[in-house]
């Protein structure tokens, strides 16, 4: 299956860093993914994931997270270069 760029790939550990593939030879280095709450190193389980938008030309990855009870919307945007 070939791959489709550009891609975040999020760390096994919860996704508590990323890298951004554009293409196989452009890799960002390892970024902190932000979080609106965090709890043992992970996002808080008031909070779920909305999702993230990646900006090419701005190199700007855009979330957003999504508070369970109020649907409070939380966003937050990380620069990456390579």
């Amino acid at each position: 299956m070939p791959s489709r760029y550009p891609v975040v790939v999020f760390a096994p550990n919860g996704g508590a860093t990323f890298v951004v593939h554009l293409s196989a030879a452009d890799v960002s280095h390892s970024l902190p993914t932000p979080m609106p709450e965090m709890r043992d190193g992970r996002l808080s389980a008031t909070w779920r994931w909305g999702g993230h938008q990646i900006d090419t030309q701005a190199r700007v990855v855009h979330f957003t997270f999504v508070h369970r009870i109020s649907n409070e919307s939380w966003t937050a945007e990380v620069p990456f270069a390579q």
